[in-house]
């Protein structure tokens, strides 16, 4: 309630931030400890299929155009140490456990205010409606980058933990990372984007789950059949490339993807401020 006694032209968002903590810290603790393990245990799968000998062996000399796709990548030897390593930061699991931190808060945040009746008691007071936005935007980064920072953690002690990919070094796995982080503030971006438009939280979590669905699908054909190599480019998935980013960090797909994700946060802004929210 101190929140909502505070006078317009104070400063609000840290309170505002502290909230939105006191709200998600255990589930945000959870999917960080959950991407953790995961990264840790994909580690563990290498010396466990006996390294590139046994998984060469398992799925013959060149990798299966599926595997490669699955991995993000298109005709890559993902059986290598480092492209094993960065497999992790491309498997579906790793997504989903990291995507939820941006899709969880974007979509709870005015689409949800609306829907459970929080909107007539926070967007009436004498706040400005962007500083509740920009607190739960604040709070969504710092989650992000701390769940993100945990996959990197548990990737880098389980390469620690076998012999086999000692020579991946937390250089490669940390720029893996963050390659990965502007593909997650995109989808993320989204998410509130949708949530600034929708009526109910159900209709923009539909909306964001959509999006980061279809447009994974629309990744994974173009990698899968060269006819439509060219949609890949129309996918923000397009831009991220966790087997080529162990050796370089692409600026330019980065720089895309930070762009939409601005650009998508301005639209949840302006639309917030011109919509009915009682």
């Amino acid at each position: 309630m101190t929140i909502l006694r505070m006078r317009p032209d104070r400063p609000t968002v840290r309170l505002l931030v502290s909230a939105e903590v006191r709200q998600r810290r255990r589930t945000i603790a959870s999917l960080a400890v959950g991407t953790f393990v995961f990264l840790l245990a994909i580690a563990g799968t290498y010396e466990a299929f006996g390294g590139a000998a046994g998984l060469g062996r398992a799925f013959g000399a060149q990798t299966p155009s599926f595997f490669s796709a699955f991995a993000g990548a298109r005709d890559a030897d993902i059986f290598a140490p480092a492209s094993f390593v960065a497999f992790g930061f491309a498997h579906p699991l790793f997504l989903v456990l990291t995507l939820t931190v941006g899709i969880g808060s974007g979509t709870a945040s005015v689409a949800g205010d609306v829907e459970s009746g929080r909107s007539e008691m926070l967007y009436t007071r004498p706040l400005r409606r962007t500083a509740i936005l920009d607190a739960r935007v604040l709070f969504w980064l710092a989650a992000q980058t701390a769940v993100v920072t945990a996959g990197v953690a548990g990737s880098y002690l389980g390469t620690r933990l076998s012999p086999d990919l000692h020579d991946v070094g937390i250089a490669a796995i940390a720029r893996v990372g963050t390659q990965y982080m502007p593909l997650a503030l995109f989808l993320g971006a989204t998410s509130f984007a949708a949530s600034a438009f929708a009526r109910t939280r159900g209709q923009a979590l539909g909306i964001a789950i959509g999006v980061s669905s279809l447009t994974y699908l629309v990744n994974f054909i173009a990698l899968l059949w060269k006819p439509l190599a060219w949609t890949q480019r129309l996918s923000p998935f397009g831009y991220y490339v966790p087997l080529r980013s162990v050796e370089r960090f692409d600026a330019a797909a980065a720089l895309v993807l930070i762009a939409g994700t601005a650009l998508l946060l301005i639209a949840a802004r302006r639309r917030l401020e011109r919509r009915d929210l009682v």
